[in-house]
C-alpha cells in the first residue's frame, strides 16, 4: 500500500500505470514526505529506492508518478537508465571513457591499445548496454557465437531464472573453446572525465566479473607427413586431435589433401592412462588399419599408426604440459636413381638411391673346396674342379663360409711365379744384347769419324 501523509490527513492510492511500472498519484491534499512501505521490512529499502516521489506534492498539481520499478537490463538499453540493484545511478557523465582489460589464454587484451574504447553518451541516443558489449567482444576478439553445441552469444544480458547461478541483468562473457583462449583478469573501468562528481564509482563496483566455469583443453592440434604409395607417388596426411572435454580422452581424424578416398579407418578415438601413456586407441569403424585408395592407377595403400600402447612413452603420450604433436616418421618413400654401389665383407651388394634410400641389391656367394690345392688351373687366375679337389660347397662370407670378402683390398698374385721369373729374365737377357748392338754401332761410327779427319 501507498501512506501519504500531508495536512494531518491520510491518503491512500493504489493508482498504477502497467506499462511504466510507476505508480501515479493525485493528492486530494498537499503532500510531503511520501513514504512508500511494504509489510515486509526488508523489502523497504528497495521500494523506497525504487518508486522515488517527490518530497511535495500540491494538490493542485498533478498527477504525480514515482520512478518506474526496476527490471533486468537488455542490450538496448541505455547506461544512464541503468540502476543497480539498491537503484541507485552509476554515476555515469558525458565524456567518461569505458575500457576493458584482460588475458586471453596467454595474450593480454586492452581496448586502450586497440582504440576500442567508449566515451560515455547520456540521454536518448546515447551509450547502450550493446555498445558495452561489443567493446568487450571486439576487445577480446570472440565470434559472434561460443561454437559450442548450444551456440551462445559469446557476450549477453541474461534474462531469466538460469540454474548457473546467473542473475538476471548480470553481462555474460563466453570464451572460445580451449585452454588457449581462457578468459582471467576482466577488468572492465570507467575513468572520471573532469575528476568532478559524480564519479563513475559504482559502475566499476558493478561491473567486475565472476568466474562461473573454468576453461577446459578442448585444444585442436594436428601435424601433417608424407606417405608414398607403391609407385613413389607422394600424398600428404593429416592427423588431427581434438579434445573432448573428458580428461585424457581425444578424438582423432585423419585427412588427406589430394583427390585420395579412405576406405577405412579414418576416425577414432585414443584414451590415455593414469600413467600418461595410451591405454587404448580404437577406430570408428573396427578397423585395425589405415586404407587409402590413391586412385592414381597404383596399389591400394595400407597404413598401421604406431602410436604406442600401454606403458610405452616412446609414442603418444599425456602429461601435464602444453599440448603439441607431431609425426616421428615413417617407412616409406619416394621414387629414386641409383647413384652408389658397395659391397661389405659378408658379400651383401648394397645400392645407394638419391632418394636417401640405400637397399640391398644382390649377394655375392663364395665357394670352399675339401682340397683347393687339387683345384686344376685353365689360365692365369682361372681353375677348375678335378677328382683330387672335391666338389664346390657354396656358402654366405662369414656364416657358411669360414672366409670373408675384402672389400676394395688388393689380393696377392695366385699366378706360376717361377714362371712368370724365367719370363722376366728372358725379357732382362733380350734387353742386354739389344743394348750391346747399339754400343758397337756407336763405336764404328766414332772410328769413322775420326779416319775423316
Amino acid at each position: 500500500y501507498v501512506a501519504a501523509l500531508g495536512g494531518g490527513a491520510n491518503v491512500v492510492s493504489n493508482a498504477a500505470d502497467p506499462n511504466a511500472g510507476a505508480i501515479e498519484i493525485v493528492p486530494a491534499l498537499d503532500i510531503y514526505n511520501l513514504q512508500i512501505t511494504s509489510d515486509n521490512p526488508l523489502s523497504n529499502p528497495y521500494l523506497n529506492k525504487a518508486l522515488n516521489v517527490p518530497s511535495f506534492m500540491s494538490a493542485a498539481g498533478g498527477p504525480y508518478y514515482s520512478d518506474t520499478l526496476r527490471s533486468p537490463a537488455e542490450a538496448g538499453d541505455l547506461l544512464s537508465e541503468i540502476y543497480d540493484a539498491n537503484g541507485d545511478d552509476l554515476g555515469l557523465e558525458d565524456g567518461d571513457v569505458i575500457s576493458l582489460t584482460g588475458m586471453v589464454g596467454r595474450d593480454s587484451a586492452n581496448s586502450a591499445d586497440d582504440g576500442l574504447s567508449i566515451a560515455y553518451v547520456s540521454g536518448a541516443g546515447g551509450t547502450t548496454m550493446e555498445n558495452l558489449m561489443l567493446l568487450i567482444r571486439d576487445t577480446l576478439k570472440l565470434p559472434a557465437n561460443d561454437g559450442t553445441v548450444a551456440n551462445n552469444p559469446s557476450v549477453s544480458m541474461n534474462l531469466g531464472a538460469s540454474d548457473d547461478g546467473i542473475p538476471d541483468g548480470a553481462l555474460v562473457v563466453r570464451g572460445a573453446k580451449g585452454l588457449d583462449f581462457e578468459l582471467s583478469n576482466l577488468t572492465l573501468r570507467a575513468t572520471n572525465s573532469n575528476n568532478q562528481n559524480p564519479a563513475p564509482t559504482l559502475f566499476n563496483a558493478n561491473t567486475s566479473f565472476t568466474q562461473k566455469q573454468k576453461a577446459q583443453d578442448v585444444g585442436v592440434f594436428d601435424t601433417s607427413i608424407a606417405v608414398y604409395d607403391d609407385t613413389g607417388n607422394e600424398h600428404i596426411l593429416t592427423m588431427t586431435y581434438v579434445h573432448t572435454g573428458t580428461p585424457g580422452i581425444w578424438d582423432w581424424s585423419v585427412g588427406l589433401n589430394g583427390n585420395e578416398s579412405i576406405t577405412a579407418g579414418q576416425t577414432g578415438q585414443i584414451i590415455f592412462g593414469q600413467d600418461g601413456s595410451v591405454a587404448a586407441f580404437t577406430f570408428d569403424d573396427d578397423a585395425s588399419q589405415l586404407v587409402i585408395d590413391p586412385n592414381n592407377g597404383s596399389s591400394i595403400m595400407r597404413l598401421n599408426l604406431d602410436v604406442g600402447g600401454p606403458g610405452n612413452f616412446q609414442g603418444i603420450t599425456q602429461f601435464s604440459s602444453p599440448t603439441t604433436v607431431s609425426a616421428i616418421g615413417q617407412d616409406g618413400y619416394p621414387s629414386g636413381n641409383l647413384t652408389d654401389v658397395s659391397i661389405d665383407e659378408y658379400g651383401v651388394v648394397e645400392g645407394s638411391f638419391s632418394n636417401g634410400v640405400s637397399k640391398r641389391l644382390a649377394q655375392i656367394m663364395l665357394v670352399d673346396f675339401t682340397n683347393p690345392g687339387g683345384l686344376m688351373r685353365v689360365s692365369d687366375s682361372v681353375y677348375t674342379t678335378s677328382p683330387n679337389s672335391g666338389d664346390p660347397v657354396f656358402g654366405v662370407p662369414g656364416s657358411q663360409s669360414a672366409s670373408v670378402i675384402k672389400p676394395g683390398a688388393l689380393e696377392m698374385s695366385n699366378v706360376d711365379l717361377a714362371s712368370e721369373f724365367t719370363s722376366m729374365i728372358t725379357t732382362q737377357r733380350g734387353y742386354q744384347a739389344n743394348a750391346r748392338v747399339i754400343t758397337v754401332s756407336d763405336s764404328l761410327l766414332e772410328e769413322l769419324v775420326a779416319l775423316k779427319r
